[in-house]
C-alpha cells in the first residue's frame, strides 16, 4: 500500500531555544527564589504544536561547581521511557 499524504515534516534545522542568565551575585535565597519563577515562568509559556521546536532549554549560573538547567518540553515529544533515558 502507497500512503500518499504526509504523516510527518522533519525539519533539516532547527534554531535551539536556549537562553543563559548568571545568577552568581546573588544570595542563595535569591538564588533559589530565581530557578522557582524560571520554572513558574516556563510552565506557563505553552508550545505551539505546528511550530519547532517542542522543548525548550534555559541555563541558569550558580556558581563555579552549580548550575541548573531547565529543560521544558511538550509531552508530544517524549514518553515515560524517553523521559527517564534523558534525565538518567
Amino acid at each position: 500500500d502507497v500512503i500518499e499524504k504526509n504523516l510527518q515534516y522533519v525539519l533539516s534545522s532547527v534554531a535551539l531555544p536556549w537562553s543563559e542568565e548568571n545568577c552568581e551575585a546573588l544570595s542563595q535565597g535569591e538564588q533559589a527564589a530565581r530557578v522557582e519563577e524560571a520554572m513558574r515562568m516556563t510552565r506557563r509559556r505553552p508550545f505551539v504544536l505546528n511550530r519547532a521546536p517542542l522543548f525548550r532549554l534555559e541555563f541558569l549560573r550558580m556558581g563555579r561547581e552549580r548550575n541548573v538547567l531547565i529543560f521544558s518540553c511538550d509531552h508530544i515529544i517524549v514518553d515515560g521511557w524517553s523521559n527517564s533515558r534523558l534525565l538518567s
